[in-house]
């Protein structure tokens, strides 16, 4: 089984891409800020999501509880970032600093 983490899973298009990977058979780390919506979207099929709630404003923070759900997966095939920054212009940088870190 394929592993994915979207982080930004609550809403829009981050809720509906872990929705469609696990149609496609992944087991998907799901993570926000919103704990209500990600046990909400855990509670409809337990044995394909995880769900961790934390900030990424916070890049040590979200480095350390990304490799936390990566181990829990058993690895990872496919890391998605679907959450706000709070800068509209620093996407790329935010991405990058991750895979650094």
């Amino acid at each position: 089984m394929k592993k994915a983490i979207i982080v930004g899973a609550t809403s829009g298009i981050g809720k509906g891409l872990a929705e469609l990977l696990v149609e496609k058979q992944y087991q998907v780390g799901i993570t926000g800020r919103r704990t209500e919506r990600l046990e909400a979207l855990t509670a409809q099929k337990p044995d394909s999501y995880i769900s961790r709630t934390f900030d990424v404003t916070d890049t040590k923070e979200i480095s350390d509880k990304l490799d936390a759900l990566t181990a829990e997966l058993g690895g990872l095939d496919l890391l998605i970032i679907c959450s706000g920054t709070g800068d509209k212009n620093n996407g790329l940088e935010f991405a990058v600093t991750i895979s650094r870190q």
